[in-house]
């Protein structure tokens, strides 16, 4: 920018700036929140699939389940299939925050970008005055040079 250009509307454009940056804060924690819950229905996943396959060694072993396995066994999985059904609904309320979070990024992207397009303007019709002003001058004083060499 010009050292004497000021545009009034700054303090406006940082506040919108900071809005875009915070709602970009907001939308890296919820899709953090979204990964973990994956994480968290793929590790339930893998320890249903660790029972299944510790329950078939124990069948192939003993020839039949041991009765702690078999006492154990459905409290377990019913327990796990809740636990992923509540990681998948928070997904979906996760991802439809994501979605809000977009809409208002979008949003303040759109502010932004009005107020500096504005700031451009401005700099650019400063510019140009100071151009002007500048072939003023400098017309100015070649007519006082002529002036004293004529």
């Amino acid at each position: 920018m010009s050292k004497g250009f000021k545009f009034k509307l700054q303090p406006v454009l940082r506040l919108r700036e900071l809005r875009e940056e915070e709602v970009k804060g907001k939308l890296g924690v919820t899709i953090g929140r979204i990964n973990d819950q994956f994480n968290m229905i793929n590790k339930y996943k893998d320890e249903i699939q660790f029972y299944f396959d510790r329950y078939e060694k124990s069948e192939s072993v003993h020839g039949d389940m041991t009765a702690g396995l078999r006492n154990y066994m459905p409290e377990f999985l019913l327990s796990h299939y809740r636990k992923i059904n509540q990681c998948k609904k928070e997904v979906e309320r996760l991802i439809s925050e994501k979605d809000e979070l977009i809409k208002k990024l979008n949003e303040a992207k759109g502010q932004v970008k009005i107020f500096t397009n504005l700031r451009e303007k401005k700099l650019s019709e400063y510019k140009i005055k100071m151009s002007k002003k500048i072939n003023n001058q400098i017309e100015e004083l070649s007519i006082l040079k002529g002036n004293k060499n004529g």
